[in-house]
């Protein structure tokens, strides 16, 4: 559903502008879908913890909440998870790479992955009423 909304906002802007040419623009995108994933991750992770979706939701602020604690430390500035939603118009300045977002690339996939293998193992091991 992302890439069926983000094709047709491009498209309309492309129709009434076609001059403009964005470098980098699938690669700014695509951080926000790694970082809409990684939340889906936690939110599922959520459903599985809690019964309550108030619990859930906290459950997500709360994870969300410590990325920006971090993000305050500049040290923790080439592994902060935040970067895929905020620096978006950087990387479509060109002051940033891809190069520049690989320890993120490495710890989003990963923690996506394990949030994803705990889940199942979690979910599996519950019975439903």
């Amino acid at each position: 559903m992302y890439w069926i909304s983000f094709s047709v906002a491009y498209f309309y802007t492309w129709y009434y502008w076609r001059d403009e040419h964005v470098p980098f623009l699938a690669v700014a995108v695509s951080h926000l879908w790694l970082f809409g994933l990684l939340l889906i991750a936690v939110i599922l992770f959520g459903n599985v913890l809690f019964k309550s979706i108030y619990a859930n939701l906290l459950w997500t602020a709360l994870f969300v909440g410590i990325w920006f604690v971090v993000s305050i430390f500049p040290k923790t500035d080439n592994f902060n998870l935040l970067k895929l939603a905020t620096n978006g118009d950087q990387i479509l300045q060109g002051l940033y790479s891809v190069r520049d977002y690989k320890w993120i690339y490495i710890m989003a996939i990963g923690s996506i992955l394990f949030i994803q293998f705990i889940t199942i193992q979690i979910f599996n091991k519950k019975s439903i009423n």
